[in-house]
């Protein structure tokens, strides 16, 4: 606002202006005497006026992000009324961070201290009531405070009809937590807004995979930005630099995930490279792969693509269902083997025979035998193997197999369609030494169904002998 237009205003006047503008800068500095930089004024105009219904903050590290979502939900309050907000957090500790600020707020603004519901009558007594972890606004606002930690189980008949839900650390939540947090949006999810407060040092997580999601709103902070605002200098970010590891400066002061952390699998700029190719130039090979269901929560997956001559590998469709009889999974693979016995010159399936899978192997082999497709080979993929070319380095099949996979990423030799679930599944498979330090694959909590058969897709074949690249 402009000093000549503030002059000719009452301070009535001016407030609303300021809310009809949006002009948190002003607000902030009015009722919390606290001056905003740059992007600390975008981030709290996004929550404070509920610009979007779904952010992952990412900023540097001590740049102020949960002060900057204090003040917003501190001006949330006083502009609105009968709305809910919740702290969440993996720890105790971390989930009364931004309630600690907001709790510093209302003591020293006198409008939000109005209408907060206090029997307080000393200071003392005033900074123990505020800091609460459940309270109540005269407004029919309320704000409380819970931790999500291991299942996340207290978090069961919680919910929220109109309001904020504030999540600090949201790479350290386990996915099983992750599912009651988004539960809580149910009733009324275009009402609510979540705010995801991250650093990001893993990408084996929820977290992660909003921080990807185009329906999020990402806003990313890192150590330049906070330069050019004044919020630390270059000399000592160099210094950090020097005495950090490379991940633990990416995270601390760039402020994103790492392409690939010292346990990852695939490097995620190979992955969406993948994305972006076709890398087939003289396919003669049709290729069908398949990881069936064997659990409740799994699902089948089918790829179908093709193989070049030069050992390209592209990956055209997927199709996935869940949990489903053999015989119907087995029907629509032979249907595809039958359509494109005669367009291509060999066809190749390989499905996955671990429990369930079994019963498809032979009954696909079956058809094949009793049809006369000649030029098509069905192979049974079995993770708990023997490797093949490395059993000195690889613990099974599975280790050998996924090796293998990234091989081909970092060789781009594959090309893969854009499909998320795929990118997250991929992104989160890690891997350690045995105890015979041979390489093992750590599984997910959750099957990794797409990722199994991409590998299984590109199971390793005699004819197209592919390269292995150190761990």
């Amino acid at each position: 606002m402009l000093i000549s237009e503030l002059n000719k205003l009452s301070q009535e006047e001016i407030l609303r202006k300021a809310i009809k503008e949006k002009d948190v800068l002003f607000l902030a500095r009015y009722y919390f005497n606290f001056d905003l930089s740059p992007n600390q004024v975008e981030i709290v105009r996004k929550i404070t006026f509920f610009e979007y219904k779904r952010f992952s903050i990412s900023a540097m590290t001590q740049y102020g992000k949960s002060r900057c979502v204090a003040i917003a939900i501190g001006l949330y309050l006083i502009l609105n009324v009968n709305k809910q907000i919740y702290f969440l957090s993996p720890l105790e500790q971390q989930s009364l961070i931004v309630r600690n600020y907001l709790a510093e707020l209302i003591q020293r603004c006198p409008s939000l201290l109005e209408i907060t519901d206090l029997s307080a009558t000393d200071e003392e007594k005033l900074t123990v009531q505020t800091s609460r972890a459940f309270q109540t606004f005269k407004t029919g606002n309320w704000y409380r405070v819970m931790t999500c930690h291991d299942n996340a189980d207290n978090l069961m008949g919680h919910g929220i009809n109109e309001g904020i839900i504030i999540v600090d650390e949201a790479t350290r939540i386990n996915n099983e937590a992750y599912v009651k947090i988004m539960r809580m949006l149910t009733s009324n999810p275009d009402n609510c807004m979540l705010v995801e407060l991250l650093n990001p040092w893993t990408r084996d997580c929820k977290a992660f995979q909003h921080y990807i999601d185009p329906d999020f709103h990402k806003i990313h902070i890192d150590w330049r930005t906070a330069v050019k605002e004044g919020r630390t200098t270059e000399e000592f970010v160099m210094q950090q630099k020097r005495e950090l590891t490379s991940i633990e400066f990416t995270v601390l002061y760039e402020s994103e995930f790492p392409m690939e952390a010292e346990d990852s699998i695939f490097n995620l700029n190979k992955i969406n490279e993948a994305i972006k190719r076709d890398v087939v130039f003289d396919a003669d090979t049709r290729i069908i792969s398949c990881d069936v269901a064997d659990k409740g929560l799994d699902k089948t997956v089918i790829m179908t693509g093709r193989l070049s001559k030069q050992g390209n590998y592209l990956v055209e469709k997927i199709y996935y269902e869940d949990k489903s009889e053999n015989v119907n999974i087995a029907g629509y693979i032979n249907n595809i083997i039958q359509s494109d016995r005669y367009n291509f010159e060999k066809l190749r399936v390989f499905i996955d025979t671990i429990g369930l899978g079994a019963g498809v192997v032979s009954n696909v082999k079956q058809f094949v035998e009793l049809n006369g497709v000649g030029n098509c080979i069905v192979t049974g993929c079995h993770y708990g193997e023997k490797p093949v070319n490395d059993d000195e380095r690889f613990h099974n099949r599975k280790a050998e197999s996924f090796f293998r996979l990234k091989a081909l990423f970092d060789e781009n030799k594959l090309g893969i369609p854009d499909y998320k679930t795929l990118t997250n599944e991929l992104v989160s498979m890690k891997w350690k030494f045995s105890s015979t330090a041979k390489i093992v694959i750590v599984d997910p909590d959750k099957s990794p169904d797409f990722a199994d058969c991409l590998v299984y897709f590109c199971w390793f074949n005699p004819e197209y002998q592919g390269g292995y690249l150190s761990a």
